[in-house]
């Protein structure tokens, strides 16, 4: 499987060539692909306000897929607003399956401004929303509870992006 956890920033034109030329190297991609392909899932490398997953993950899925007849299998740790995973079922043919914290977890009630109680069912009511209408799998879960609930060699392609800080990170 491949692992790919959120990481890569871009703050200037120097930085966009780099990730960039990293990028075509690791996914063995022309800069014509690469172009294509951000063109084809609507990604603008100068916008420094995209993470760069949204062209990474449908790369990845891309060339999975090409190389089997079956559905490229995909965990994501971190389920958010659930837009990302929502364009993912919409756009390529994978079996996505996602986890977040339960919605009653002390940590997930603290981030992301979802200490209000209305903000947090709208928030909640929204990505629920996004989930049903995707049909992604939608797990709530610590993630520290993985290889609990899944086999350890069930995906292709696992994305990495829950808790952006050390240790959790390092330990999804």
């Amino acid at each position: 499987p491949v692992y790919f956890a959120a990481s890569v920033q871009h703050d200037s034109h120097r930085d966009v060539l780099a990730n960039k030329s990293l990028l075509m190297k690791l996914l063995h991609l022309s800069d014509g692909e690469l172009s294509e392909l951000a063109l084809s899932v609507g990604f603008d490398f100068e916008d420094s306000s995209k993470s760069w997953h949204w062209i990474i993950i449908p790369a990845l899925i891309r060339q999975m897929s090409a190389r089997s007849e079956d559905q490229c299998r995909v965990l994501e740790i971190g389920t958010f607003d659930a837009k990302f995973t929502a364009f993912v079922v919409s756009r390529f043919n994978c079996d996505m399956h996602t986890v977040d914290l339960p919605d009653d977890a002390e940590q997930f009630i603290n981030s992301y401004s979802r200490s209000a109680p209305t903000d947090r069912m709208r928030f909640i009511s929204s990505r629920n929303e996004r989930l049903r209408e995707s049909g992604a799998n939608f797990y709530q879960f610590d993630s520290v509870d993985l290889l609990d609930r899944f086999d350890k060699h069930s995906f292709d392609i696992v994305w990495i992006d829950g808790d952006h800080l050390a240790p959790q990170v390092q330990f999804d």
